[in-house]
């Protein structure tokens, strides 16, 4: 059960990182137009009895590969939750939930976020590595991120995290 606990100050918005959560490896799918990326998670927040809370969830996914040159980074997130309370009602509280996400990720998709995150390179690159990683398979390390004020800790429990390739490919 991997946890964000024992933040620093919490009245200070701030960002922190849990550890590696679970980590997949998806294998070479040359032939496939697109990977269904799926992921689902228990989430929860516990809250301090101050006012503003305020709460975003993230599990994060980085990719490597031998077809990623270097210096090149490749990742994205799902958002677990975002939420923002300017009244605490009560005080201390715990919120919580179950997150899901699929998408369909096509070669285009991950040149996208290629570009998105590597400014350096252009379209045409930043497409022959997309469709490098659907030729060689990638590695797929999984972690939280929260990005918090007034929160005492957060977990996350029983991620899944898959990747499916393209029917008959």
């Amino acid at each position: 059960m991997p946890s964000l606990s024992s933040l620093p100050d919490t009245t200070v918005l701030a960002t922190n990182n849990s550890p590696e959560i679970m980590a997949l490896d998806v294998p070479p799918v040359p032939s496939s137009a697109y990977l269904l990326f799926s992921s689902t998670a228990i989430w929860e927040v516990e809250t301090t009895a101050a006012a503003p809370v305020r709460a975003l969830f993230t599990l994060r996914f980085n990719i490597t590969s031998p077809a990623l040159p270097p210096g090149v980074n490749f990742g994205f997130s799902v958002v677990m939750t975002n939420f923002l309370h300017s009244n605490n009602g009560s005080g201390e509280s715990i919120e919580g939930g179950t997150a899901e996400d699929s998408e369909v990720a096509t070669r285009k998709t991950f040149a996208d976020f290629l570009l998105a995150e590597n400014p350096t390179l252009t379209m045409a690159g930043a497409a022959q590595i997309a469709d490098r990683l659907f030729e060689k398979g990638f590695h797929v390390s999984v972690s939280a991120r929260l990005r918090s004020r007034n929160v005492n800790s957060a977990t996350v429990t029983n991620p899944n995290v898959a990747f499916f390739k393209e029917s008959g490919s």
